[in-house]
């Protein structure tokens, strides 16, 4: 017979209880302006959400070693101290998102070693100095959705060589750094959607070349108007090029040439007017096209468009 043991476990005069079983904790919506100490330490599962804590100090989870997954989101953590997670080698999930973060530091993961999934999104992070996800080597997912990001550099994510999804969408990215990704050769999913970039250069998706499987890259939203020949070849695997909502006037249909898996190229609402008949066999063979709301000139620049059109 299971037993189910509920506990109610008083945390202040000024905060609701928590409530508790033997492996979860639900904590959330409760007014705690700290992590409470005094809930069962055999845990699995910590909910924090929709508080008003400020501070993560290295003490805070001491108690609760044997948590897999911490909902820490959506309170006003601005302040995460040097090796707060020390004690959380078994956590798997771990959200930060909707707080006030401002900068990742080395010192801020350590202990989180089998870490896969880590959701910083909507805060206020404009740097991420350099081995800050060395701790994490077994990240999967990272979410860096709505921050302050203005620059990748290439020692920000060194450490993520297992990473497989990496959302960056919503920054004010204007530049990535050559050498940015090689840290992150298994990457699938690269969300850069939203952001500010102007220009996409050929050394600036180095190191997305050692795939076994697929990537998609979703760039729309940005503020594109040149992309340098070679951009796409360092993604001999790329899937799903999604590059809607730019400015771009001319792109390298030749780089997709020595690309055979991919299935979706979107170009709509961007600023293209002629097609050449290379760029129209290479659309034909790709199962996904999208290339409406763009101003096409239909002159002598489009004939050999027109003639494979017509056959």
């Amino acid at each position: 017979m299971f037993l189910l043991v509920i506990l109610k476990v008083l945390v202040g005069t000024a905060e609701a209880a928590c409530s508790c079983t033997a492996s979860v904790c639900h904590c959330h919506i409760r007014g705690l302006t700290s992590v409470p100490q005094d809930l069962p330490t055999t845990i699995t599962r910590l909910n924090l959400k929709w508080n008003q804590i400020t501070t993560i100090s290295q003490s805070d989870f001491s108690r609760y070693r044997r948590l897999e997954t911490l909902w820490l989101n959506d309170n006003r953590i601005s302040t995460i101290n040097s090796q707060a997670f020390y004690h959380l080698s078994n956590l798997t999930t771990l959200w930060i998102s909707g707080n006030r973060l401002t900068i990742l530091r080395p010192d801020m993961f350590v202990g989180l070693e089998n870490l896969e999934e880590l959701y910083l999104r909507s805060n206020d992070i404009s740097d991420i100095q350099a081995d800050s996800f060395n701790p994490t080597p077994q990240l999967r997912t990272l979410y860096l959705y709505n921050n302050k990001l203005t620059h990748l550099r290439s020692d920000m994510f060194t450490g993520l060589g297992n990473l497989e999804e990496l959302y960056l969408v919503y920054n004010d990215i204007t530049d990535i750094q050559a050498g940015t990704f090689n840290p992150t050769p298994q990457l699938r999913w690269l969300f850069l959607y939203k952001n500010k970039l102007t220009t996409l250069r050929s050394d600036m998706f180095t190191g997305l070349g050692n795939l076994e499987g697929r990537l998609d890259l979703w760039l729309d939203n940005n503020e594109i108007t040149d992309i340098q020949a070679g951009t796409f070849n360092p993604m001999p695997q790329l899937r799903e090029l999604k590059l809607s909502e730019n400015n771009i006037t001319m792109f390298p249909f030749e780089d997709l040439l020595k690309i055979q898996t991919i299935s979706v190229i979107y170009l709509d609402n961007n600023q293209m007017t002629t097609l050449s008949s290379i760029a129209y066999e290479i659309l034909n063979s790709i199962s996904d096209v999208n290339i409406d709301n763009n101003p096409w000139q239909c002159d002598c620049r489009m004939v050999g468009f027109r003639l494979k059109m017509t056959g």
